[in-house]
């Protein structure tokens, strides 16, 4: 970085008007300004034309080949990449390391490196030695408890964020902030916290404090709200038909919440809402500006959903366009070079200079806030898995959700019909709360399993709010953890239970 000091020159006696030529200087230099150095304008002056507009870019790396990553950077010369290729803390560090060299030898800023983590088991790319519950399980824990759900959200957010600190990974995202009012939402569900803006604003809320706490930026997604789509936007152009007056009650709510806890980025959606624009949110200057930024306050990094999605990739001047509506990020262009060659062109001619230069100072800003203008990457040391599998375990104890019966079945014993992570989950949580072999079925599966004592759902809850068990638990996933929540809960070992992040039956606060 430059320096830049600001220092008076040594006077004539007869112009400085009195005292001894030492005491002049002396005076001089303590009176002497020194300039505040503005490390992001300093960053921006060093870029030339092209390198500025490339800061704004963010390809994707779908290998684990590091000689590949540094290939995409020395072909791209972005100002970020994403990892989409799935492998552990090792293998992505090895990826990113390559990748931040490549940008130092060609003389540019640190690499944003983006990753989808969402935990659960839905949107999981870092292999973890435990997978973390995911968001809706969060919401059910605010549910029960506003206070300790809060707190799960920040502890698994943290401990996420650790591994992908460890991983090089320094912008999550993640969480969502959709609120869930379409049971038959063919692409958030149980990614989201709940079908309520208070419970899903808590949530979203606890994990940007986590994610803060771990050196992370998070991303809140998907502005202004995917949550009552018909559509996936990965396969079309998803239409959001609520009213003003709706968006203003349901889905702009937790994106709010998250802006007041001062979440770095946010991401916009692929979708359209009627009521503010005919235009997808990601190039409407009405929706990402007018809202996000204007009434909403939000000065951070606004990152678009993938440019790739059939949703928007067919536009012709895409690029352009998201930069026009206030975006920051053109995140998985198709051609990054050609998207990177449209905005160049458009500069003053339909795409104002000054925008631009705000969405670079926006990324740049990202950046100074990871301390990365200032000092290379760093790599800090993984969590424990020991550490890790109890923040699992104390998240999904806090979100498990009982419905029917609330009176304990297992007592005399009970048999575990089912496989995968949560049915291993469950036969340890029996067994550590003393329940042995017996007669009452426990049945874990994501579909119905008709009349019988206890249904552990392990997919999306809407199914298990009328189920013909008598006792149903909702785990939000097929995750170890949760089935260990579950196993205690059933077995009474639970003093307090989560609630229903969504609407239905009323929970259990414990079986006993």
């Amino acid at each position: 970085m430059r320096t830049m000091v600001v220092a008076a020159c040594a006077v004539a006696l007869a112009a400085c008007g009195g005292g001894t030529a030492s005491d002049q200087v002396a005076q001089a230099v303590t009176d002497s300004p020194t300039a505040v150095v503005d490390p992001v304008d300093d960053v921006y002056q060093g870029l030339t034309r092209a390198q500025r507009v490339r800061q704004l870019i963010m390809p994707s790396i779908d290998t684990l080949d590091p000689a590949a990553a540094r290939a995409v950077v020395r072909n791209t010369k972005p100002g970020g990449l994403i990892i989409m290729a799935q492998g552990n803390a090792k293998q992505w560090r090895a990826v990113v390391k390559a990748a931040q060299a490549q940008a130092r030898q060609l003389g540019l800023p640190p690499l944003l490196i983006g990753a989808d983590q969402e935990n659960g088991t839905l949107v999981r790319r870092l292999r973890m030695p435990v997978t973390l519950p995911g968001a809706m399980v969060l919401g059910a824990a605010v549910a029960g408890d506003a206070e300790r759900g809060s707190q799960a959200a920040t502890n698994v957010a943290k401990v996420t964020g650790r591994w992908l600190a460890a991983a090089g990974v320094n912008l999550d995202f993640a969480p969502v902030a959709d609120v869930n009012v379409r049971p038959s939402n063919p692409v958030i569900g149980i990614r989201s916290p709940g079908a309520f803006p208070g419970v899903v604003g808590r949530a979203v809320a606890g994990q940007v404090e986590g994610f803060d706490q771990a050196g992370i930026l998070s991303t809140a997604k998907h502005f202004p709200g995917h949550g009552d789509t018909a559509t996936d936007s990965h396969l079309g152009l998803a239409k959001v038909t609520h009213s003003r007056a709706q968006m203003a009650r349901i889905d702009l709510p937790p994106f709010q919440d998250a802006v007041d806890a001062g979440v770095p980025a946010i991401m916009v959606a692929h979708v359209t809402v009627p009521a503010y624009d005919n235009r997808p949110a990601t190039v409407s200057k009405k929706i990402v500006t007018g809202i996000l930024r204007e009434r909403m306050g939000f000065d951070g990094l606004v990152v678009s959903d993938s440019l790739g999605m059939a949703a928007v990739a067919s536009r012709p001047k895409l690029a352009v366009e998201v930069i026009r509506a206030g975006g920051d990020v053109l995140l998985m262009p198709n051609d990054p070079n050609r998207a990177v060659a449209q905005v160049l062109a458009a500069q003053g001619s339909g795409l104002s200079k000054a925008r631009v230069r705000d969405a670079v100072e926006h990324v740049l800003a990202a950046k100074q806030r990871l301390g990365l203008l200032e000092a290379p990457p760093t790599y800090p040391p993984k969590p424990g898995t020991k550490l890790t599998r109890r923040i699992a375990r104390d998240g999904a104890e806090a979100g498990i959700t009982v419905l029917g019966t609330c009176r304990k079945l297992v007592g005399n014993g009970a048999t575990v019909i089912g496989s995968g992570p949560v049915a291993e989950g469950v036969r340890q949580g029996l067994r550590a709360a003393g329940v042995r072999s017996g007669g009452i079925r426990v049945v874990v599966s994501s579909g119905s399993p008709g009349a019988t004592d206890v249904w552990v759902a392990t997919g999306s809850p809407y199914a298990a709010l009328n189920g013909a068990a008598r006792q149903r638990v909702l785990t939000y996933g097929d995750v170890a953890a949760s089935g260990w929540a579950a196993g205690q809960a059933i077995a009474g070992r639970l003093e307090t239970l989560g609630g229903l992040p969504v609407k239905g039956p009323k929970p259990c606060a414990r079986v006993g």
